[in-house]
């Protein structure tokens, strides 16, 4: 028996990474952000978003068309022939236009919010899919670290069972484990092609070089959150809810403005009678009476609009710091937790290896409490990377909410 504890132990000192067959390259999280926005659609979704809101600052400046008008009038008895050729114009005196160019301009700066959180949206989705594939990858680095260890015992066990030199319960107690082990191992496989084709959805083809990330789970802590806190109406969301809100009051500004538009006439006009003729010069002006339309349906909706906005804006500034305090908080507990977990748990887990091996060796223990030491520490490193995923995806979460993902 003692041979066989001889043999089985340096056995697992010849196991070594699988030989790649061309030169691994790694993805980090930087690089799958480029990726992600270098591709020309995710460009033109943040462009349009813009483009919207100058089309309504263009909307707001443009001038309505002048009209041009050309009239005849023939009196056959008279022998009377009158033309008349005249051009008007409608002018805004009452600064109407004005404000609507200004919440126009609202508008705009609200369209830059919105494409700017649509981007912070984004990155939050690719940061979140790339953790989610290195935690998964890590997992699978770790089933297959301990597999590699078990599948040498049992490699070794099974030469000694041939002479005889250990026990069927010993080598068929191994190869459980290793059934086991290789069950778990598939489904973690599974998870991390699954992570890794959802990060491939927002990269594109673009990933197809790479083969596998770095990175570290673990984040760094996050800033004191009375900091965070103090520029939470910055983020853009937010900022977006502000500008409609600001929009909207000079909206209702403007429909509050009951002095209409004047429309302003010039031609010239021309009588022909008898074979004599006379020129002559038109000049009117027009304005509508606000007798019935005051613009009142208008006045009562921007009005509620703003109302509406305000609200909004409101709500979303007390659930953005409930949230945020929520993300900070489970941060700092998250990551306390995984480095006190790994300096303790997972220390002592490599440390109960090597005094199984000792003692296995020395045939104090049998191969029960060899194996229970290996699964001891694959558990441990999974919880610990578990915790160490939990507090990044809460940090992203954080990063998000102040904007995107500090430099």
């Amino acid at each position: 028996m003692s041979g066989v504890r001889q043999l089985i132990l340096p056995a697992l000192l010849l196991i070594s990474p699988t030989a790649m067959a061309a030169k691994p390259q790694a993805l980090n999280e930087t690089m799958a952000l480029q990726l992600v926005f270098s591709r020309s659609i995710i460009k033109q979704r943040m462009t349009g978003e813009v483009a919207i809101g100058q089309s309504k600052v263009m909307a707001a400046e443009k001038w309505p068309n002048p009209e041009l008008s050309f009239s005849q009038e023939t009196f056959e008895q008279a022998d009377v022939v009158e033309e008349s050729l005249s051009i008007e114009q409608q002018f805004d005196f009452s600064g109407r236009r004005g404000l609507y160019v200004a919440a126009a301009e609202h508008e705009l700066q609200a369209s830059h919010a919105k494409a700017k959180n649509w981007r912070i949206q984004m990155e939050l989705d690719t940061r979140q899919r790339f953790y989610t594939a290195l935690y998964q990858q890590r997992r699978q680095t770790v089933y297959n670290k301990t597999q590699d260890k078990i599948d040498a015992i049992n490699h070794a066990l099974a030469r000694r069972l041939r002479d005889g030199d250990v026990s069927s319960y010993d080598y068929q107690r191994t190869k459980n484990e290793q059934a086991t082990l290789q069950a778990e191992a598939v489904g973690t496989r599974s998870a991390a092609h699954t992570a890794w084709q959802q990060l491939r959805a927002l990269t594109g083809e673009a990933i197809k070089p790479y083969d596998h990330l770095v990175g570290e789970l673990l984040p760094e802590s996050p800033r004191p959150l009375e900091q965070l806190l103090s520029g939470l109406e910055q983020q853009p969301a937010l900022n977006q809810m502000q500008q409609k809100t600001h929009a909207f009051r000079l909206q209702q500004r403007a429909a509050e403005k009951i002095f209409p538009e004047v429309t302003l006439s010039f031609g010239v006009r021309r009588e022909e009678s008898k074979g004599l003729s006379d020129d002559g010069v038109m000049l009117s002006a027009s304005i509508p009476i606000p007798l019935f339309d005051t613009d009142q349906d208008k006045q009562t909706l921007y009005r509620a609009r703003a109302m509406m906005a305000q609200t909004d804006y409101q709500l979303a500034l007390d659930n953005a710091a409930a949230t945020l305090q929520s993300a900070w908080q489970q941060c700092q507990v998250f990551r306390a937790s995984a480095i006190q977990y790994r300096q303790e748990a997972a220390k002592n887990s490599q440390r109960l290896i090597k005094l199984a091996e000792a003692y296995y060796r020395a045939g104090q223990v049998g191969i029960l409490a060899l194996l229970d030491a290996y699964r001891g520490a694959l558990e441990a490193e999974l919880r610990a990377l578990e915790l160490e995923y939990k507090a990044r995806i809460a940090r992203i979460e954080l990063d998000s909410l102040m904007g995107g993902r500090e430099q």
